[in-house]
């Protein structure tokens, strides 16, 4: 049973006023926001089963996902949670239209190492089997936004040595998908908080 209930006043609790509830939301803009309220979220997902190689920084083109911030000074907050298949001697950065992030205080790999092949926000976890059952990858990451221009964050891979290696994202690495080789999809968020 669903309950409904319908008022137009409420009586304070002294019982010497009412509370007019008729558009109290009206006029509210996200400039009338408060610190630390979300203005704006952007979301993507990707069914797409592709397959990327390479040994230095190759990009995981269909993570991509594009946002116009509404403020300069506002908060970034990226969240990537994706499905594949990859060497454990992987790690991931988050780029910015197609660059790795290199800001001091937002780097995307380890600021102590550098933006060395071994460093990044993540390292892909082991795998005994990379052929047939892909496993799910979460990170976050954040950054001020710096201006309101229209920008691209995605994700670049790189092995942790010098050889090729192969991402494969929504499938597994040796099949498009059937029994015993799953399939997924991904998702990217960027969620923009007022500072």
């Amino acid at each position: 049973m669903t309950s409904k209930l319908k008022t137009d006043i409420l009586e304070t609790v002294s019982g010497s006023g009412t509370i007019a509830l008729t558009n109290q939301l009206s006029g509210m803009t996200d400039a009338s926001m408060p610190t630390g309220s979300v203005v704006q979220v952007v979301t993507h997902r990707t069914d797409v089963k592709a397959t990327y190689s390479g040994a230095n920084n190759y990009h995981l083109s269909d993570l991509d996902i594009t946002v116009t911030p509404k403020y300069a000074n506002s908060k970034l907050i990226i969240q990537f949670n994706f499905f594949g298949e990859a060497s454990q001697d992987t790690t991931l950065k988050v780029t910015k239209d197609g660059s790795v992030i290199t800001t001091s205080g937002e780097e995307s790999y380890n600021a102590n190492d550098g933006n060395q092949r071994w460093s990044g926000v993540r390292a892909v976890a082991y795998d005994a089997s990379i052929s047939s059952t892909p496993s799910d990858m979460s990170f976050m990451y954040q950054c001020i936004s710096g201006s309101t221009a229209s920008r691209v964050y995605g994700v670049d891979a790189r092995t942790s040595h010098s050889s090729n290696q192969t991402f494969d994202l929504n499938r597994p690495a040796s099949g498009q998908g059937s029994d015993s080789y799953e399939t997924s999809m991904s998702f990217v968020t960027v969620t923009e908080i007022k500072q």
